[in-house]
């Protein structure tokens, strides 16, 4: 593997305080890019073996099916793990933000980045028409006016499909609610024909522009149609909201 390219500087490098708080935060979206390119691949990976990908041979064996689960599920205990230490740097920067000391875009002295992670379990299936809170920001967010909220949310889910089930599938809406009315949907549906543990990360974006003072922000799951599985849960989730100053 060769060096990467690195362009010419001078020696004479000037960044403030900011300026690094900037690349810190930047370095991390750019590994968390790198993580999501690695989890589309994994599905891929699945979609090829499964014979669902355009151009992918038919006629897998079950036995290559399992080896591919087990090495998708590898890989994805790797990028979870990745995931943490993320975790792990980018409160580093929220403390290095609030310790400065400096005025946020709100004029309130808040940061303007504000990010809450839980690896504890949580019980989603059964049953199913019911919505179940993931994520709140920890705090409401003080908005002034023209100003946008950025939200990043992600949330691992884990089925477990019990023996002879056959074919299973989960049909589920993963709900972005701000102050109890929704402002983002992602309509989530996943089919499996393997049993045991299957885990997947479900990610949601979204830009806001809250239209009063302060806002809330939580992410939902409302299980809607389920088939041949046995329950599901979410174990590593976070909620992230950035918020961008009027211009």
């Amino acid at each position: 593997m060769s060096f990467p390219n690195i362009p010419n500087i001078t020696p004479d490098i000037s960044v403030d305080r900011d300026d690094v708080i900037n690349l810190l935060l930047a370095s991390i979206a750019m590994e968390e890019l790198g993580l999501a390119h690695i989890i589309n691949a994994e599905g891929e990976k699945i979609q090829y073996a499964l014979g669902t990908l355009p151009g992918s041979p038919s006629g897998t064996s079950l036995e290559d099916i399992l080896r591919v689960n087990d090495n998708v599920r590898d890989t994805m205990d790797v990028v979870i793990k990745k995931e943490l230490l993320l975790d792990n740097k980018l409160k580093k920067i929220i403390d290095l933000i609030e310790f400065s000391g400096q005025t946020g875009s709100t004029g309130e002295g808040e940061p303007n980045l504000i990010f809450d992670q839980t690896a504890a379990a949580q019980d989603i299936y059964p049953p199913t028409g019911t919505s179940v809170i993931l994520d709140t920001s920890p705090t409401p967010i003080t908005n002034i006016e023209g100003q946008q909220v950025k939200i990043d949310s992600t949330a691992e889910f884990i089925l477990t499909i019990p023996e002879g089930a056959g074919p299973s599938s989960v049909l589920f809406n993963y709900n972005l609610i701000r102050d109890d009315i929704l402002i983002a949907q992602e309509v989530v549906l996943r089919n499996f024909t393997v049993e045991g543990e299957q885990r997947f990360v479900v990610p949601l974006t979204f830009v806001d522009s809250p239209p009063g003072p302060t806002a809330t922000y939580q992410v939902e799951v409302e299980v809607l149609v389920v088939a041949g599985v046995e329950s599901i849960i979410t174990e590593t989730r976070a909620i992230t909201a950035v918020l961008f100053p009027a211009v």
